[in-house]
């Protein structure tokens, strides 16, 4: 068995105490993330469901440029015999 110098465990005993630090400062920065995203949903419901609706239909606008894209082109002559019909 391999016996550990008191200094390589002392600097390992730090690292482990820091790394819990910061998974605490990682749980309360989520947290905090957490409540301010909560808290800006409830007041700016409005712009909120606004941002959503915009992204919403690019999406739905990026999909249906996908599956025109699928499609044959019609010519521009066509298109423009049916608008003056």
């Amino acid at each position: 068995m391999i016996e550990l110098s008191s200094h390589f465990r002392s600097v390992m005993e730090s690292k482990a105490g820091m790394s819990m630090q910061i998974s605490i400062v990682d749980e309360q920065m989520k947290r905090l993330l957490e409540e301010i995203l909560v808290k800006i949903v409830q007041e700016k419901r409005e712009i909120f469901y606004d941002i959503i609706t915009e992204a919403l239909e690019d999406v739905a606008l990026a999909h249906a440029i996908q599956e025109g894209r699928k499609n044959q082109f019609v010519s521009e002559d066509r298109i423009l015999a049916l608008l003056e019909e």
